[in-house]
């Protein structure tokens, strides 16, 4: 019946019970008007032939199997469909510090206290922005953050370093 009452065509006497006890004209306006939403949700005119319709869907689908390649997925309902997902990071985040420049040549751990600490103090010493231990554990061979924060803790608290409270260390 959608279909005639689309066409134009004329009902029959047993179409016109059918549409009447159906309430068609009620389905087709509800459906003409979720139509016309769904054409404005994807910025498309809304009086768009089905094989138009369906080409544009066949590209964004394109489109979006690509994002989703590259990591980018539009979750409807993240917290439903995806809790523990995070959206890639796209491009580079300017957050206001300076760039620092890795050594040149990436040094041996000192094998006694005193020399950690000299060692430690002259790296902040020569960095034009406060590190961070896992920034300070890069100029030693195979050194984690866990291993010069000591360090770093003992070197501020004998006045030599800064404990900033981001969690990094100035000299």
């Amino acid at each position: 019946m959608l279909e005639a009452l689309r066409d134009g065509r004329a009902l029959d006497v047993k179409e016109r019970d059918i549409h009447d006890r159906g309430l068609v004209t009620l389905i087709r306006q509800d459906h003409d008007a979720i139509d016309a939403l769904v054409a404005e949700a994807y910025g498309w005119p809304a009086d768009l032939p089905d094989e138009e319709i369906l080409t544009r869907l066949v590209a964004l689908n394109k489109e979006r199997a690509a994002e989703e390649a590259r990591g980018l997925i539009r979750w409807l309902r993240p917290e439903y469909q995806a809790p523990d997902y995070q959206a890639p990071v796209a491009g580079t985040l300017d957050l206001g510090e300076v760039a620092l420049a890795l050594p040149d040549n990436v040094i041996r751990w000192p094998g006694t206290l005193p020399e950690q600490v000299r060692a430690v103090q002259s790296i902040l010493a020569s960095s034009p922005a406060p590190l961070a231990p896992q920034d300070v554990a890069r100029a030693f061979r195979g050194k984690r953050a866990a291993t010069v924060r000591p360090v770093l803790d003992a070197l501020a608290s004998v006045g030599m370093a800064r404990r900033l409270g981001n969690g990094r260390y100035a000299a």
